[in-house]
């Protein structure tokens, strides 16, 4: 936490203590393991099936993307496991759920270690 304990979360421990200027013992952190597989020619074709928008009007058809909702299916499709417990130390399962149940700040660095490790971009 920092603080007023705020949620610091970032796919990167030593970037959290850089920029907050943190000098937090070990046990004050709290490290999730995450375990993605990587995506096949499928979760692209369910990702885009999931995040394009059709339309026809009367100027022809138009398509958008939204891309948040693009990394909101990545993660849903590519993260297998992880170590996260509840208050009451029992395991939480990954699923829909409890994806949206995360802290947006827990959730963004998630997302950041699914993009730099499994999408490599």
């Amino acid at each position: 936490m920092g603080k007023d304990n705020e949620l610091i979360a970032s796919h990167d421990k030593e970037e959290v203590l850089k920029t907050e200027g943190l000098t937090t013992p070990e046990e004050e952190f709290l490290e999730i393991k995450l375990y993605f597989r990587k995506p096949s020619y499928r979760d692209d074709m369910d990702i885009i099936s999931d995040t394009v928008t059709q339309t026809v009007d009367y100027t022809g058809q138009s398509m958008s993307i939204n891309p948040a909702l693009v990394r909101y299916s990545r993660l849903n499709q590519l993260l297998i496991d992880w170590d996260l417990t509840d208050d009451e130390g029992k395991k939480v399962k990954v699923e829909l759920e409890n994806l949206d149940k995360l802290d947006p700040a827990l959730a963004n660095a998630i997302l950041e270690a699914m993009d730099q490790k499994v999408l490599k971009t």
